[in-house]
């Protein structure tokens, strides 16, 4: 009975897509995991509780280890409470309890903690959520539901394919603080990234109301970014960021020309639209649109990020499948830079032999037609130019 429970709940993570690997018997990771699912209460209260899940613990700094012949599992999920103290599951076997010399009490902190372990961290705060912290991004899980918070590395790419100057490493430092600092906090904020140095026309069409330098807050080299959260929480208005990282002003409104208002219509509200139009008028940033309610939009060129790309592999591979000869589909891509707004976008065209139906495609921005060909199907997305 109670491996069928094991199997079921292995099951269940992999859906969730926590990467718990083939099913083994006598898996403890897979009884911590249980038993992080089922929430224990003390006068009422839930009580907090997380452990790690590690193939080699060597890679840890700053712990004390407690080993498991000092002290029983039973003793060890007492005391481990999500935050200080952690149980060690090692290559899938109890090996003691984790101390930390820092609290992690932030989703922020608990995704930088994860990636140091490459492992799986799960916790159970005190309202009773579950949450399972993986490089598959966070699983969470409450009152039996499942949701998950996808990984940032597969949107740090998108945007990379149309902005390739941008450093992969530098994107995800900004990414994961606008998605598990601001979003998980439920921070409306937007985010000026230049990706070189602002001119005087720029800096005027973005003026701070606050001048942050003294203030040393520096995104990329994670420099005071608590500071930085409490001063997006009471402040309205973008916060300007130069290429190195440094935010040295925020409150700033973001004016938009007449050209940018009269090719992007109001889009999601006031933030979302300057933002967007901000990005249009200057090439040479990248904009990061946290909602309150939650959702983190980027945008460039006056597009949003995961408006701008298809993945032209995965449709080539689908059409693949309808033939056993796999050199039937053909790929090519070019630049195209469109006559009415300016902007350059790539062309992808998919040609399948035998098939001459004329395609055309249009200007992702501004819908004005940029390429016809007689192919299967043609594809266009922006990519900066700077």
């Amino acid at each position: 009975m109670v491996d069928l429970k094991f199997k079921h709940l292995h099951e269940e993570l992999n859906k969730a897509r926590v990467p718990v690997g083939e099913y083994q018997n006598d898996n403890q990771f897979l009884c911590e995991a249980d038993y992080l699912l089922r929430p224990h209460q003390h006068e009422g209260q839930v009580i907090t509780y997380g452990f790690v899940s590690v193939e080699n613990l060597k890679n840890v700094q700053n712990f004390t280890l407690v080993s498991s012949e000092e002290i029983a599992i039973d003793k060890a999920r007492s005391l481990a409470d999500g935050k200080n103290i952690f149980v060690v599951v090692e290559a899938n076997q109890y090996s003691g309890l984790l101390i930390l010399s820092q609290p992690l009490e932030t989703e922020y902190s608990l995704v930088s903690f994860q990636k140091s372990l490459s492992g799986i961290v799960g916790i159970t705060d005190s309202n009773g959520i579950t949450r399972f912290f993986s490089k598959n991004g966070i699983a969470i899980h409450e009152l039996r539901n499942w949701r998950t918070k996808p990984n940032i590395s597969s949107t740090a790419r998108i945007i990379q394919r149309s902005a390739s100057m941008i450093n992969y490493q530098d994107l995800c430092k900004i990414l994961e603080f606008c998605f598990y600092s601001l979003s998980a906090n439920k921070t409306g904020a937007t985010i000026v990234w230049f990706l070189r140095e602002p001119n005087a026309t720029i800096l005027a069409a973005a003026k701070p109301q606050i001048d942050t330098q003294s203030l040393q807050m520096n995104l990329l080299a994670s420099q005071n970014l608590y500071a930085l959260q409490s001063i997006l929480e009471r402040n309205d208005g973008a916060a300007l960021m130069s290429p190195d990282g440094e935010v040295f002003g925020v409150g700033a409104h973001l004016q938009q020309s007449e050209k940018s208002i009269q090719l992007i219509q109001p889009y999601s509200g006031t933030r979302h639209t300057s933002a967007r139009r901000f990005s249009y008028d200057c090439a040479e940033s990248i904009i990061f649109t946290v909602s309150s309610d939650g959702p983190v939009s980027i945008f460039s060129d006056g597009l949003k990020v995961t408006e701008l790309y298809i993945d032209t592999n995965i449709i080539a591979e689908s059409y693949r499948s309808l033939s056993s000869d796999r050199n039937v589909v053909v790929e090519d891509s070019w630049e195209v830079i469109c006559p009415k707004c300016g902007k350059t976008s790539i062309v992808n065209e998919i040609f399948i032999y035998g098939w001459r139906e004329r395609e055309t495609e249009e200007c992702p921005l501004c819908n004005t037609q940029i390429a016809a060909s007689k192919c299967y199907q043609l594809i266009a997305h922006l990519v900066k130019k700077i």
